[in-house]
């Protein structure tokens, strides 16, 4: 039995070594918390703010930290300071499911948030049938100044908002009614895109519906510098507002330009013969924008790039919607770019979202599907990628840099070791802060790593040996559940790890250098 552990052992060795020779170092977590209850709760999106970090996300939990479950699901919001302090935080909603999608600072410098609702009572006074748009205003420190919900008869869910030049408030999002506050549905009942534009109270002015006879399914609304703005969608159809379907039954990415008053300038679709799904849109500049997703297609605007099952995808449009470029990233096993957002001053982007995959353009995996992050070049190709997570399901939804350099990203987590300290029931929701270094650019994560270690696995001593003679950087060990085990100062080529008081498993080791930061796997037996 002691054999076969041993030749196991060696053989997670060889993995390991292949690993640390041809991979990027991950950089250390400067401070992680979960949270929630013992049912699903969700981290969907951050949003930087004055003194800290907006974390929006849904609980289905009878508790949500000190709040009391309204209902089948509520929407959470709490504001987070740099070290992961929560200075405030809520729960919106009614007896019924709730849910928050998107949210954005207001110039009153309170915020708005938009989702969809069930209830009609709580926070809620009306639902005109199914899931309603649900858009409500908070203050500074997330008490409702005013809560509305819009819709028809059949499920209405607003996804993402903007705030207008003129201080109103465009809503996008998908609407299968063709009543009530809803007119135009172009889809027999499929889901459209509907739009609604409300004034600074949150009252009705206008609403425009968009699509084809298929499904639409909306992703995000940014206005333009040169006025109107631009839609970003799925969609399966190939009439009526859609010009044009690359696949038979599947979903393309489609962007629509509408002006003011939402009369559509131009629409384009995007993708190939498979599944394309669009999640973010951000502005590069007046004329540029990048699109992220996930697609399952290798041809057509994809170009025979296709990987594996499902890659991620990001491509850059102009306001003319012309294809820049368009790059897939990912694995033989399945990857989705969630968000991306523009990285220090070189010009690159970050991204975030998660992966199953170890190969290819993946690293690592810790099991089942982990956060996985990256940076791109200005012109879309890999700089270097990490995986966070457990060995459980792990997933970022959003990703968002602060001034200082600090990186930060939300999703929600099933896991409770490797890079998770704690776990309180079935889903939780994950924030997490990295070290500065690995949003600004400034390492090269490029090439072999500068320390290793041996032997490994071991029961004894275990070598830390470093090219540089000079070498003084301070190490972390952590166990596999994340716990801080022991810190080692490294001050010459060769330094002794004592490990023969500690118990078998598998431990990280992290260097602390500004310059060169790095994790390696060790393995006691």
């Amino acid at each position: 039995m002691a054999k076969k552990i041993i030749v196991i052992l060696l053989m997670l060795l060889a993995f390991t070594s292949l690993f640390d020779q041809n991979s990027f170092a991950q950089v250390p977590i400067k401070w992680e918390f979960t949270a929630g209850g013992s049912d699903d709760d969700r981290g969907r999106k951050l949003l930087l703010t004055d003194g800290g970090v907006i974390v929006i996300g849904n609980t289905s939990s009878s508790f949500f930290g000190p709040n009391a479950n309204l209902g089948e699901r509520d929407a959470v919001i709490f504001k987070i300071d740099q070290e992961g302090g929560i200075l405030w935080q809520h729960t919106y909603g009614g007896s019924k499911e709730d849910v928050i999608l998107d949210i954005k600072e207001t110039s009153d410098q309170g915020f708005i948030a938009v989702g969809y609702t069930e209830s009609k009572d709580g926070d809620l006074s009306e639902n005109k049938g199914g899931r309603d748009y649900w858009i409500f205003k908070i203050d500074n420190q997330g008490e409702l100044q005013w809560t509305k919900s819009y819709g028809g008869s059949l499920d209405d869910k607003a996804i993402s908002v903007y705030e207008t030049e003129n201080n109103d408030f465009i809503v996008a999002g998908d609407s299968r009614s063709n009543d009530g506050d809803v007119s135009g549905n172009n889809g027999n009942l499929n889901y459209d895109v509907w739009i609604i534009y409300l004034d600074k109270e949150g009252n009705l002015i206008w609403e425009k519906n968009y699509g084809g006879s298929s499904n639409e399914y909306t992703a995000s609304i940014i206005q333009l510098a040169d006025g109107g703005y631009l839609l970003l969608s799925g969609t399966e159809s190939e009439d009526l507002d859609v010009s044009n379907n690359y696949s038979e039954d599947g979903e393309d990415i489609w962007v629509v330009r509408i002006d003011d008053e939402g009369v559509i300038i131009w629409e384009k679709n995007f993708g190939g013969t498979g599944e394309d799904s669009p999640d973010h849109i951000l502005g590069i500049d007046e004329h540029n924008f990048l699109i992220c997703g996930r697609t399952s297609s290798s041809n057509f605007d994809f170009n025979n790039q296709g990987i594996g099952g499902n890659d991620g995808f990001v491509m850059q449009i102009n306001s003319e919607g012309d294809i820049i470029w368009a790059n897939l990233m990912g694995g033989s096993e399945v990857e989705w770019i969630k968000d991306i957002t523009h990285s220090a001053d070189d010009g690159g982007y970050l991204f975030a979202g998660y992966s199953r995959s170890s190969d290819i353009d993946v690293s690592d995996n810790y099991g089942e599907m982990d956060v996985w992050l990256g940076k791109l070049s200005n012109n879309g190709e890999l700089v270097w990628e990490q995986n966070y997570g457990g060995t459980n399901h792990d997933r970022a939804e959003s990703i968002v840099l602060d001034d200082d350099g600090y990186l930060f990203f939300t999703g929600w987590t099933v896991s409770s070791d490797i890079d998770i300290a704690q776990s309180y029931g079935s889903e939780d929701f994950w924030v997490v802060c990295l070290e500065s270094p690995f949003s600004t650019g400034t390492i090269d994560y490029v090439g072999p790593l500068d320390f290793k270690l041996f032997p490994n696995p071991s029961n004894n001593q275990i070598t830390i040996f470093s090219d540089d003679r000079e070498t003084n950087v301070q190490c972390a060990l952590f166990n596999a559940s994340g716990q801080l085990i022991k810190t080692i100062q490294l001050t010459g080529q060769n330094t002794l790890l004592d490990v023969s008081t500690l118990a078998a498993g598998i431990y990280s080791l992290r260097f602390l250098s500004e310059i060169n930061p790095e994790v390696h796997k060790i393995v006691i037996y």
